[in-house]
């Protein structure tokens, strides 16, 4: 996972996945997480990449939640499954 521009930011975050992103998202719907958003349909040059919000509304419990989630996803070899 790539964070794909390097200026500081607040509370969004674009990480490129290696991946198909929205395989991705599906498999972290599954676990009830909300991953963030696929930016692919609206900028295609943008392919496999993931927009990432944590606000004060999640907890440090939540965050690593998500990353957990996320990372588990990654490291399977079957795309269908994390």
């Amino acid at each position: 996972v790539v964070r794909v521009f390097k200026s500081p930011f607040f509370h969004e975050v674009l990480l490129q996945l290696p991946r198909d992103v929205n395989l991705v998202l599906a498999q972290l719907r599954e676990q009830g997480i909300a991953g963030g958003v696929a930016l692919d349909i609206f900028y295609p040059e943008l392919g496999n990449t993931l927009l990432v919000c944590a606000t004060e509304m999640r907890t440090g419990e939540d965050i690593q939640k998500f990353a957990t989630a996320l990372a588990s996803c990654l490291a399977t070899k079957e795309p269908a499954s994390c």
